[in-house]
């Protein structure tokens, strides 16, 4: 069975212990971990850990976004994220060439108009 061809021409990851794909894979070989306890609760009531993204990352992001109906901060670090991650990508030299839009898939957790 043949398969059709898939061509990568970037990647980039965004997490607490780096801003690209590149520095995640050196802070994760140099064992860089940033789970710490956060002000959320786990179901026993006791603080959760988490590794989040730092605040000074969103806060550098100036964009507009359109808060429509159903907007929360949850979705508002989401955008952002992304905003962000395609201004680095767009900057990729296999990606400067390009002149065409490029479809963007961004995934968001389902609306639930009862509990905002």
């Amino acid at each position: 069975m043949q398969y059709p061809s898939v061509y990568i021409a970037a990647t980039n990851l965004i997490t607490a212990i780096g801003d690209s794909s590149r520095m995640n894979y050196f802070s994760f070989k140099a064992g860089i971990c940033a789970y710490a306890e956060s002000e959320f609760s786990n179901s026993q009531g006791e603080p959760a850990k988490l590794a989040l993204v730092p605040s000074q990352l969103f806060e550098q992001i100036q964009i507009e976004i359109d808060e429509g109906l159903y907007f929360s901060a949850q979705y508002e670090r989401i955008i952002k994220l992304a905003v962000y991650n395609l201004q680095l990508l767009a900057a990729e030299p296999v990606i400067a060439h390009i002149k065409t839009p490029i479809p963007l898939l961004l995934a968001m957790p389902e609306l639930n108009e009862n509990n905002p």
